[in-house]
């Protein structure tokens, strides 16, 4: 017997063309959009590490557009979250190539992720309401931020604990790789 289908409304988590003042570490938190007490409880009670009001505070003020939430169509109820960033990518040391056609092709791949920006994108937290695992609401809002930073982004990555197999069937769902284990 399989899940009953649910709909949902994936949104922004703040308005469009919406601009953040600048910030102080003094001043107080009155709203962070949608964004408020239910995604800060989706994700203390979901996540495997706190973090504090400011963390959230910095993702939704410094990348408001890669910030989704997911609301139940019915009841408007929380039912997922994801935050992501995209930062200037670091730079790796060179290795030096061994010939001409490989440095030609290094000079290329440098050329085009200067012509995207060569910003790297960040999955920082994806939340999902645990009795709606498995509905497809992680995978829609990973989809949404994905699209949106594959518009400036040369690659995106993430980090997940080798013990949450559920995440990690996710995100090779959607075509990221193992690349290193920490």
């Amino acid at each position: 017997m399989g899940r009953a289908l649910r709909t949902v409304r994936c949104v922004p988590c703040v308005p469009e063309g919406y601009q953040p003042p600048a910030l102080t570490a003094h001043e107080p938190v009155v709203c962070l959009f949608g964004f408020g007490g239910a995604a800060l409880q989706l994700f203390d009670t979901v996540l495997s590490e706190p973090y504090s009001i400011f963390t959230y505070r910095f993702f939704l003020h410094q990348w408001p557009e890669l910030c989704f939430l997911a609301h139940d169509a019915e009841t408007n109820a929380l039912v997922g979250a994801i935050v992501c960033k995209a930062e200037p990518r670091k730079k790796k040391p060179s290795r030096g190539a061994k010939n001409a056609s490989a440095e030609a092709e290094a000079k290329a791949h440098a050329d085009a992720e200067a012509a995207r920006g060569a910003l790297q994108g960040y999955v920082a937290m994806l939340a999902v309401n645990t009795s709606l695992r498995r509905s497809g609401i992680g995978s829609h809002l990973a989809r949404l931020a994905l699209d949106k930073m594959k518009e400036t982004c040369c690659e995106v990555v993430l980090e997940t604990e080798v013990t949450n197999t559920g995440a990690l069937r996710l995100y090779e769902r959607l075509g990221f790789l193992l690349t290193r284990r920490l």
